[in-house]
């Protein structure tokens, strides 16, 4: 989550991070103009499926939430970070996409989140965020 906030911070956006129980929101955002926005982000140590609360992609498609999932390559691995940047919107249909039940019948449980394959297509996707121009 920090290295996320830094990095839009970097860019020229206003972060600040959410304490406690927030289930969709890990930080609140907003361009110079005051256009703010929110962002829940999953940081993974490995490339496999990761678990996001089902809520997360629940209801109407919010504008102004996004997906940050940042793959942290482990102590003594070769290459940077990698920030995979989703739309609320595109998060959604990404989860609508995945299966819902095993291969031997039994279901997920609910919220079962997403799988790398899912996000790979959204790697340096910063252009989600809202613009920095008025």
């Amino acid at each position: 989550m920090l290295a996320t906030g830094a990095e839009l911070s970097r860019r020229g956006y206003d972060v600040t991070f959410t304490l406690g129980n927030t289930r969709k929101v890990d930080m609140l955002c907003a361009v110079p103009d005051g256009r703010t926005f929110k962002v829940q982000v999953k940081g993974l140590s490995n490339r496999n499926g990761f678990y996001i609360d089902k809520s997360f992609f629940d209801g109407t498609t919010q504008r102004d939430l996004y997906l940050a999932v940042v793959y942290v390559p482990p102590v003594g691995a070769d290459g940077p970070m990698e920030f995979h940047i989703l739309s609320h919107a595109q998060a959604q249909r990404e989860f609508a996409k995945m299966p819902t039940h095993k291969k031997d019948g039994r279901p997920y449980p609910n919220g079962s989140g997403l799988n790398w394959g899912s996000v790979l297509p959204y790697k340096d996707a910063w252009g989600a965020f809202p613009s920095l121009e008025p």
